[in-house]
């Protein structure tokens, strides 16, 4: 790009950040007309910071069906970005004080989700850069936002898939780690925690590993490398990796998580 490249960059992003904020404001809605993740939200907050006051960890249905683990903790993040200490506590007081504020935490959640797309999207510009050229980079994200309308619905209604822009801008980093030197240990262990926090994302996120699986097979075809090698680094990480999940699910109290990313993903 020109020299103005970085400015226009920055233009295009306050002018998504500026959409967004536009959105929230002229489509209101309350924490109660929401869907189904609109009160995983509020019960999230309410579960963290019971847990954050008594150090023990309660129950947790919000990562029932996924691990959700960022979302959780995002969901506590924007409670306590509006009510500051206010968002610990376990008693009925605590309680009462969330659904009193119910509207401010339902603000707070949309303010953070924009300005957390905003992170991801100027994060995942950096990552992509040495894949394609800034144009072709700039291109595929606003495809991302145009693809669909849950894309810029979930950048101000958050949920599990508006983090998915870290997922792909972390994938891409670690891609371009394996292109580079498939044969060193450093991008097999970025890799494994690259799929980690994927699968504590969504389990359907996955596919990351399935790519990078790909991108093995790519480069044990095409790349010039011997199988035996390769083949070797790519056993050795994952018995590497699931030993180490082994072991952190036999000490962990969240063993039943290291258990299934044990399962699932090993180590790349």
């Amino acid at each position: 790009m020109t020299r103005f490249g970085p400015f226009i960059e920055l233009g295009l992003l306050a002018g998504l950040l500026a959409a967004l904020a536009s959105l929230a404001w002229g489509y209101p809605s309350t924490l109660w007309a929401g869907d189904d993740y609109s009160l995983q939200y509020l019960a999230a907050a309410c579960n963290a910071g019971a847990r954050i006051r008594d150090l023990a960890m309660h129950p947790s249905m919000t990562m029932g069906y996924h691990p959700a683990v960022l979302f959780y903790v995002f969901s506590w993040l924007a409670a306590f970005a509006a009510l500051g200490a206010g968002a610990i506590g376990s008693d009925l007081a605590y309680f009462d004080r969330l659904i009193d504020n119910a509207p401010l935490l339902f603000i707070s959640l949309k303010a953070c989700a924009i300005l957390v797309t905003g992170l991801l999207v100027f994060a995942c510009r950096q990552s992509l850069a040495r894949l394609a050229p800034a144009g072709v980079v700039l291109l595929a994200i606003a495809l991302y936002f145009a693809v669909t309308p849950q894309s810029v619905f979930r950048a101000v209604y958050p949920l599990t898939e508006t983090f998915a822009l870290a997922v792909n801008a972390l994938f891409a980093v670690g891609l371009v780690r394996f292109a580079k030197n498939p044969l060193g240990w450093g991008p097999y262990v970025l890799n494994g925690f690259v799929v980690a926090f994927a699968y504590l994302l969504k389990v359907s996120f996955l596919y990351v590993y399935a790519a990078l699986v790909v991108a093995f097979l790519y480069v044990g075809l095409f790349g010039g490398r011997r199988w035996g090698p390769l083949l070797g680094r790519f056993v050795a990480s994952h018995a590497r990796g699931s030993l180490w999940l082994r072991r952190l699910g036999s000490s962990s109290s969240a063993g039943s998580i290291s258990w299934r990313c044990c399962d699932c993903i090993g180590q790349f």
